[in-house]
């Protein structure tokens, strides 16, 4: 999830560098959280984080399980 710089930081939390790119518009940390969204909720997409810092994101779940995980959070692969 992404949510504002402005709230406390977690363990694990990353900061995108990209905030354009990503449909931000304010300083945001992204949090992971491991949940299952069904796609029914996600109103639009806004943005996209890069590559580097999708993994950078995955690399904060403990075990190392996100890294792999993290090219399925890109909207622009297929059935988004």
């Amino acid at each position: 999830m992404i949510t504002s710089a402005s709230h406390r930081p977690w363990p694990g939390d990353t900061s995108p560098t990209d905030l354009k790119s990503a449909g931000l518009t304010t300083p945001s940390l992204v949090r992971v959280k491991i949940f299952t969204l069904d796609n029914r909720f996600i109103a639009r997409w806004i943005g996209v984080l890069d590559h580097p810092e999708r993994s950078r994101a995955g690399e904060s779940v403990p075990g190392g399980s996100g890294r792999r995980h993290a090219d399925h959070l890109d909207p622009a692969l297929p059935g988004r």
